[in-house]
């Protein structure tokens, strides 16, 4: 099997997300997992203990990759764009449910 955590920013993300890859890599110690980070996280996505390949969006092996499940914890265009490209028998995307964060920012700001 093989895995594909994307998160491109901001640091405290990217460190939040190691946790996602040491579980998966526990439960599914035989599967490849992947990251897909911004150039200027690779040297700390490389910190985590259970990441086999970081990759940036102009690597050429990430679209000759054959990934099982795609994990796209940032949830933006860049990397719906990248999941389409990707074309992963699964993508699982994180709600990061931004209306309503939004509607709580609103109403706490503005009443």
């Amino acid at each position: 099997m093989k895995i594909l955590i994307i998160r491109y920013s901001s640091i405290g993300d990217v460190v939040l997300t190691e946790p996602v890859s040491y579980i998966i890599k526990m439960h599914y110690p035989e599967a490849k997992v992947d990251y897909l980070t911004k150039p200027a996280f690779v040297s700390l996505v490389q910190s985590f203990r259970a990441i086999d390949s970081i990759h940036t969006e102009k690597s050429k092996e990430l679209y000759k990759e054959k990934y099982d499940i795609v994990l796209d914890l940032h949830r933006k265009l860049r990397s719906y764009i990248i999941t389409k490209k990707i074309n992963a028998k699964r993508i699982i995307r994180y709600d990061k449910k931004h209306l309503l964060r939004w509607l709580i920012i609103k109403k706490f700001t503005f009443s």
